[in-house]
């Protein structure tokens, strides 16, 4: 079993599509990418999630719907 399939990177072609009509000046990829500080659209900055935290909210998620199901069964069970 090989790993998570990675996204596949937006084409130029795609990318005017998807934003086609949004915006009132046509946004290009190379704009949209630009490290430009002055820039208010496109991508800010990026990071790459630990998956150490991934898995931390995860359990989290996981944990917080478990406690819910507990609560929300113990509520039904005393309603007589």
């Amino acid at each position: 079993m090989s790993g998570p399939s990675r996204p596949t990177p937006l084409s130029t072609s795609g990318f005017t599509r998807v934003f086609k009509g949004y915006y009132r000046t046509p946004v290009t990829f190379k704009d949209f990418k630009s490290g430009d500080p002055k820039k208010s659209i496109g991508e800010m900055s990026s990071q790459r999630v630990d998956p150490t935290i991934s898995y931390a909210l995860i359990w989290q998620a996981l944990m917080a719907v478990f406690f819910s199901l507990i609560i929300h069964l113990y509520l039904y069970c005393t309603q007589v």
